[in-house]
């Protein structure tokens, strides 16, 4: 509800700035938005817009925002109120990354593929894989509400033995992340939903693994170490893995 507040709040101090830099509601601007689930301001305007840009670039800076999205063509920008990082050194889930050409994506690279799986998704009606697609693209533009969406939306009458382990997989992750932002120290859930996963594939790194995160921010380093040593098995190059294990069995000693 606070971050809804802020959002309602800047919308309002946005809309003066512009009309006080002359750019009025239905001649220039076609609208001023809060979209409360994305947690960002949505600006559309009915020219180019590329005399708002450093107007709209001024502002993000000025109220800690970020400039998101900026599309002439869709005449549309957003800006972004990001969340608070969760507090300590507890790390979210790890999910199969989004990367070009082995460096971590863009935004607008990113914001390309959601759109590509978007269209996917309605023009196969809903397919699990496409909409699984979709969300895996929602989740690496940081929209997790997005990813939640999609697994909702699927025709899960239609779902496969892999589509069934990934959709529960994504399922995890939500509570997973959930749980870390909620700064508490019990992921039972987490547990509970990644235990899922290993029912039906009992060599899941990205299940085994964050398992190991879980028992590491609840304190329980044998456990973590466990399952960590278990992921190291699943996919034995993995670095992180292999650090982890480190140290959980030094915390042992």
């Amino acid at each position: 509800m606070k971050l809804h507040t802020e959002l309602l709040r800047l919308r309002t101090l946005l809309v003066e700035e512009l009309s006080s830099r002359g750019y009025l509601p239905w001649r220039d601007l076609e609208s001023v938005e809060a979209d409360l689930s994305g947690g960002e301001l949505v600006v559309r305007f009915f020219r180019e817009g590329f005399q708002l840009f450093p107007v709209l670039r001024s502002f993000a800076r000025k109220h800690g925002l970020e400039l998101a999205s900026w599309d002439p063509e869709e005449k549309r920008c957003s800006l972004v109120i990001r969340e608070p990082s969760p507090p300590g050194d507890a790390l979210g889930p790890r999910v199969p990354g989004v990367v070009e050409g082995g460096r971590p994506a863009g935004f607008a690279f990113l914001k390309r593929k959601y759109a590509s799986a978007v269209r996917e998704v309605y023009r196969t009606g809903l397919d699990p894989k496409a909409c699984l697609a979709a969300a895996s693209a929602a989740w690496a533009l940081e929209r997790p509400q997005y990813t939640a969406l999609w697994l909702e939306k699927m025709d899960k009458e239609s779902l496969g033995p892999e589509e069934r382990v990934l959709l529960l997989l994504w399922e995890a992750f939500l509570v997973h992340l959930r749980e870390t932002r909620s700064g508490g120290k019990s992921f039972a859930y987490t547990r509970l939903h990644y235990g899922r996963v290993l029912a039906l594939d009992g060599r899941n790194f990205f299940a085994l693994f964050n398992l190991g995160l879980a028992a590491r921010a609840e304190g329980r380093r044998e456990e973590a170490a466990r399952f960590f040593r278990k992921a190291l098995a699943a996919r034995p190059w993995d670095k992180e893995s292999a650090r982890l294990l480190e140290e959980m069995q030094a915390g042992e000693g």
